[in-house]
């Protein structure tokens, strides 16, 4: 298993009023916009192409997303790191490290409830299909 960097510019994030979770819906779109290729579609087709240069059968297993955040589980508020992860089982992964601590909370969900899910699970949901469909297609569009 191999794990690979997918970079958001600091300034998409800056320029989405939403925040990530948008962010994350609005890249998942672009995917799929072949006639107008953006810097992460090129971004994502050297990573798949890259990828399969090196195994011919992979395949992408799950989108996951690293940011800073403010936890206030115990009543005060906290900065934590946190990483939300989907698969494609639709399993939610979710890892939070309070600062201060050496060690991360970790949550694996494999029925997650809809009401109870990071903000971040439908847009990284979009990017598996989104990602799934143009590995399929190929950067230029082809079948």
């Amino acid at each position: 298993m191999r794990s690979l960097e997918f970079p958001l510019h600091p300034r998409d994030l800056l320029k989405e009023p939403a925040g990530l979770p948008a962010l994350l819906h609005r890249l998942a779109s672009s995917l799929d916009e072949p006639t107008t290729p953006t810097p992460y579609q090129t971004t994502l087709d050297t990573i798949i192409s890259r990828i399969r240069a090196t195994t011919a059968d992979a395949r992408l297993v799950a989108w996951a997303v690293c940011y800073d955040d403010i936890h206030t589980a115990d009543g005060r508020p906290r900065q934590v790191r946190r990483v939300d992860a989907v698969d494609i089982d639709e399993r939610i992964y979710q890892l939070t490290r309070l600062r201060g601590e050496d060690h991360p909370l970790v949550l694996v969900d494999d029925t997650p409830d809809p009401a109870d899910t990071p903000a971040t699970h439908p847009g990284l949901v979009a990017l598996l299909a989104a990602t799934a469909r143009y590995s399929r297609s190929g950067s230029d569009g082809s079948k």
